[in-house]
């Protein structure tokens, strides 16, 4: 026999509200040293709607989190997770966390309520709400760090090219990246990674340091490849402009290997929504004579 708990959680709801609105009236602002997260919060708060109402809450509930080693481990993985979706709302390893206790409290909310209307019985529906509400916001920023790989992939080929081009007209590495950073799209994520590749040379760090964490923040095969080409480039002297240019065919050749890769599995894959078509047009047309035979009224 199941117990109704909708009354006691929408009390834990009413108090987790109140304790979280209690901390965001008593906790100051939140501030940034600078870099990337500020520019991107920034931005989501001059643009955004949603930014404005929920990163208050969110931001005032990461600075109460306790500094303990579960949860800084569990703190580590949400940041790396942020720097590859290039930290959308300025949002950090902190931010992503309590930004699923928040979601975890509404998703607790919604699934309570809609299985209190169907069955009256809210235990399972709170739990599903709030499991599948927890963990949205990470998968979020999964989908966001997939989609920013596949657009680096695919542009980093004709990227090479253009800074082979520039270093056989004259220009070095460093500006030859400038001029390539100002000709793409400013919403191309290439354009955001090569940008902060630069900020990082401004600040001191040599090619390889910049170019290293520029494959952390996007650990892909072809960033390996063009970092590895760079690096092994620098450290034994061989000519940067041909080894690009070497790098740009190689990974041009690897994209439509993967593109023929791709379609040859298309045409497996058909295979199974082939046969259900087939399958249903069979029973749409000897459906009836099919019930006739069992029936016995097929003559």
């Amino acid at each position: 026999m199941f117990v109704d708990l909708a009354l006691p959680c929408a009390i834990f709801c009413a108090v987790s509200v109140a304790a979280i609105a209690h901390q965001i009236v008593h906790t100051p602002p939140q501030l940034f040293n600078g870099g990337v997260r500020e520019l991107a919060r920034n931005h989501a708060v001059k643009t955004s709607f949603l930014a404005r109402r929920l990163l208050p809450p969110i931001e005032a509930l990461a600075q109460q989190l306790p500094d303990v080693p579960a949860l800084q481990r569990l703190t580590n993985k949400c940041d790396n997770a942020a720097k590859m979706a290039a930290n959308p709302w300025g949002m950090g390893g902190k931010e992503v966390i309590s930004a699923s206790v928040l979601s975890a409290l509404l998703g607790g909310v919604v699934g309570a309520l809609i299985v209190h209307r169907v069955t009256a019985h809210a235990a399972g529906g709170w739990m599903m709400g709030a499991l599948f509400g927890g963990v949205l916001p990470y998968f979020r920023f999964s989908d966001i760090s997939k989609k920013r790989f596949w657009g680096i992939h695919r542009d980093l080929p004709s990227a090479i090219d253009m800074l082979a081009l520039s270093m056989q007209a004259g220009l070095d590495f460093t500006r030859s990246l400038h001029r390539l950073t100002l000709e793409m799209h400013a919403d191309n994520p290439l354009r955001f990674e090569l940008a902060l590749v630069l900020d990082r040379l401004a600040l001191g760090l040599s090619r390889q340091e910049s170019l290293k964490e520029f494959y952390q923040r996007v650990p892909i095969q072809s960033v390996r490849d063009f970092v590895g080409s760079v690096v092994q480039s620098e450290i034994y002297g061989t000519p940067l402009k041909e080894a690009l240019t070497t790098q740009a065919h190689t990974m041009r050749t690897m994209r439509s290997q993967q593109a023929e890769q791709t379609a040859s599995r298309a045409a497996i894959l058909l295979l199974g929504p082939l046969m259900l078509i087939f399958l249903s047009v069979f029973l749409l047309l000897l459906g009836p004579f099919i019930i006739k035979g069992i029936r016995g009224e097929l003559f």
